[in-house]
C-alpha cells in the first residue's frame, strides 16, 4: 500500500502495512525548525516506533551510498529497517522503549548524547542533538561516532569499504543485503 497527503508546504508519503510489515510515514517539510518540531512531538503522542526529523543532507549521509557500477552509478538506500536496528540518529529522533528493549540500544547512552531529551507517557522518547538541523555538519563527526558505537544501531560506516565499487549490479544488491 502506499498513499500520498498533499497540503502547501507539506507531503506524507504513507508506504507498508502489508506481509507484517510496519507502516512507514515519510514526511518532506517545507516550514521553519519549530514548526517542524512540534510536529514532531505530536507524532510522538501517536506512538510511533521510531521517527526522525532532518535535513536531506544528514539523511543522505546516514543512510544512502553512491556506488560505481561497472555501467554508471547507483544510490540505495540503507539502514533503514526497523526489524533489524535502530537506523540511525538525527536532529530530531523519536525511539520507543520497545524498538530500543528490542535491539538493545541504552536509551540512556542516547540521552547523555542529547542536547535534550523529552519522555513521553507512552514510552516514547524524543532526542535533540543540536539546536538548529542545519547544524548537522557541525555535530557529524560526534554523530558518526555514537552511531558506530551504539549497541542496536545502524551506522553507514559498517559497510564494506568494496560496496562503493567499481562492481556489478547483482554484486552490489548481494553485498547491500545485510544493510536494507
Amino acid at each position: 500500500m502506499t498513499s500520498f497527503l498533499r497540503a502547501r508546504g507539506i507531503v506524507y508519503d504513507i508506504k507498508g502495512g502489508e506481509d507484517a510489515l510496519p507502516v512507514k510515514c515519510s514526511c518532506f517539510l517545507n516550514v521553519d525548525p519549530a514548526s517542524a518540531k512540534t510536529l514532531v512531538v505530536h507524532m510522538a503522542r501517536t506512538a510511533p516506533l521510531f521517527g526522525n526529523l532532518c535535513v536531506e543532507d544528514e539523511m543522505l549521509h546516514r543512510n544512502r551510498i553512491f556506488t560505481k557500477l561497472d555501467f554508471g552509478t547507483c544510490e540505495s538506500w540503507v539502514g533503514r529497517d526497523i526489524r533489524k536496528y535502530l537506523p540511525g540518529l538525527y536532529w530530531l529522533t523519536v525511539v520507543s522503549e520497545t524498538l530500543a528493549e528490542e535491539h538493545g540500544v541504552p536509551l540512556s547512552k542516547v540521552g547523555t548524547s542529547a542536547s535534550n531529551e523529552v519522555v513521553f507517557e507512552n514510552g516514547r522518547h524524543l532526542f535533540q542533538f543540536y539546536d538548529h538541523p542545519n547544524q548537522w555538519r557541525e555535530h557529524r563527526r560526534a554523530m558518526d561516532a555514537l552511531c558506530s558505537v551504539l549497541p542496536g544501531g545502524f551506522s553507514i560506516d559498517v559497510l564494506p569499504a568494496r560496496i562503493t565499487g567499481p562492481i556489478t549490479y547483482p554484486e552490489l544488491l548481494k553485498m547491500r543485503e545485510p544493510w536494507r
